[in-house]
């Protein structure tokens, strides 16, 4: 009976290391044992253009995902001009099998970046965690759209404790939760513009990522 206490010892300890898992946006790792495997994939759900909203019909918004795998929402603004704005809204589902946490967001910049300066924005962050249309986590934010990521990633901070539950339940908009503009990312161009920044675009994209989150 004694030289069966080290086989069994040995084997508890194995399988205590095998349960300690990491995963991050569009990886599969092995959670609890080697028979139970979680994916972590959330994706921008495309939204219609109704959900666009213009300060004139000549401001030209296009959103798009430009790519599955990288879940990347593009964002194109055209023809602006001094007082110009534009609205839309993202929206971010946990489609993976695992629960997932907000970890940080990349911009970047193309086109005629020397409207950036100009460019103000009102956003959020809401988290409905399960897909019951119940607001669990929100922060609200602005400021000069530059700023957007180094003031994102300093507002999830506020966020800690906020997850998505998997399996297309967890939902995440960037719209602010205010009742004026509400679910909605508003971009504003600067009154006092130069008028020779008019009828020029600009893209921004935009990357969310997450990781895996343990209760």
């Amino acid at each position: 009976m004694i030289k069966l206490k080290f086989p069994l010892i040995t084997l508890f300890i194995s399988i205590a290391f095998i349960t300690v898992g990491y995963a991050s946006w569009g990886e599969t790792n092995e959670l609890g044992s080697t028979v139970r495997t979680g994916e972590l994939d959330l994706k921008y759900e495309s939204m219609p253009n109704s959900n666009i909203v213009r300060s004139s019909e000549y401001v030209e918004t296009n959103v798009d995902i430009t790519d599955e795998e990288a879940h990347e929402a593009k964002i194109t603004l055209s023809n602006l001009y001094p007082g110009a704005w534009t609205m839309f809204k993202l929206k971010v589902l946990n489609s993976g099998t695992i629960p997932a946490k907000l970890e940080n967001a990349e911009m970047e910049f193309e086109g005629d970046t020397n409207l950036l300066k100009y460019l103000f924005y009102d956003a959020g962050i809401s988290i409905d965690k399960n897909g019951d249309s119940i607001i669990d986590w929100n922060v609200d934010f602005n400021g000069i759209l530059t700023e957007f990521e180094k003031d994102f990633n300093k507002e999830i901070l506020y966020l800690d404790k906020a997850y998505l539950e998997a399996n297309n339940s967890g939902k995440l908009f960037l719209g602010r939760s205010n009742s004026q503009i509400k679910d909605y990312i508003k971009i504003k161009f600067d009154e006092s513009a130069p008028e020779d920044t008019q009828n020029k675009s600009v893209t921004f994209n935009l990357r969310l990522n997450f990781k895996q989150y343990s209760y």
